[in-house]
């Protein structure tokens, strides 16, 4: 169950919002580039936060030397170095403010699939000393937890998914994605599985990696266990948006919840009467 929402019913700042951010799509080098969607008047006062940033990497490599993982945080960047997730860069600390320095935490995670465009990437900046010597990196993709990734990669979604012919894949990869997840149904098994196979190649082909698929039916778990690409976990259901989904005896579930009823004495005493 869901509400859909009429592209009418949208108010206009937000219809332009969309308009604004489906154009800044673009494919280049293997990968979708977005301009990333900002409130002009909040972003630009986002302070630079140079000197709070240097503080609280000397604070961080203490923290890292004391417990002795230093050398695997830094295994981190040099791995996401290689990955093309970051890129050194070369700033002049005359130009700090040029720039958005992000603190250090103990775990950074990023959507490895959408890059952000060249004017976008200096406002995800940060310090690193290399020995005695201070570096500097940016992040090219967009970085884990930003509040518009939902957004983001619904858009670019459904951008990739208008490059192919209006078929039956298609409409399932315009509208049978909730948020991250895919949901594919149907009676015929040969159906299925050619749209398993399908949705999964088109995919990749826009740097999309469809992984952790399963299935009621054990013929198509066998070709993803082959593929690959069958789920790892040991647990006999799956989570779909708040239920369960047990695969092998096919039945679905709520998730348990706890209720907290706070009732005023009025409508307490409603209740109560209702019992009656």
């Amino acid at each position: 169950m869901g509400i859909k929402t009429n592209d009418k019913e949208l108010v206009s700042f937000d219809r332009h919002q969309i308009e604004n951010f489906q154009e800044g799509i673009s494919w280049k080098e293997g990968y979708y580039h977005v301009k990333l969607p900002w409130f002009p008047e909040k972003i630009s006062q986002v302070p630079s936060n140079p000197f709070i940033a240097l503080k609280v990497l000397d604070r961080t490599m203490e923290h890292l030397n004391r417990k002795g993982l230093l050398s695997k945080y830094e295994e981190v960047f040099d791995n996401q170095l290689n990955d093309g997730i970051i890129e050194e860069i070369n700033v002049s600390p005359s130009d700090y403010d040029n720039y958005t320095w992000i603190p250090h935490r103990p775990v950074i995670r990023t959507d490895e699939q959408v890059t952000t465009k060249e004017y976008d990437k200096n406002r995800f900046c940060f310090f690193w000393k290399r020995g005695s010597k201070l570096v500097y990196y940016r992040y090219k993709t967009i970085v884990f937890g930003y509040t518009s990734s939902p957004f983001i990669l619904n858009y670019v979604m459904k951008h990739h998914a208008k490059m192919y012919p209006e078929d039956k894949c298609r409409e399932i990869l315009e509208n049978n994605f909730y948020v991250d997840n895919l949901i594919i149904s149907g009676h015929n098994i040969d159906e299925i599985q050619e749209l398993y196979s399908l949705c999964s190649s088109r995919m990749q082909e826009g740097g999309f990696t469809l992984r952790s698929w399963n299935s009621n039916s054990l013929e198509l778990r066998k070709i993803m266990e082959a593929e690959g690409r069958l789920v790892e976990h040991n647990c006999i259901e799956e989570k779909v948006l708040g239920y369960r989904y047990y695969v092998y005896s096919d039945t679905l579930s709520l998730a348990p919840c706890s209720v907290e009823l706070l009732l005023t004495l009025k409508e307490k005493f409603c209740l109560r009467s209702l019992n009656f």
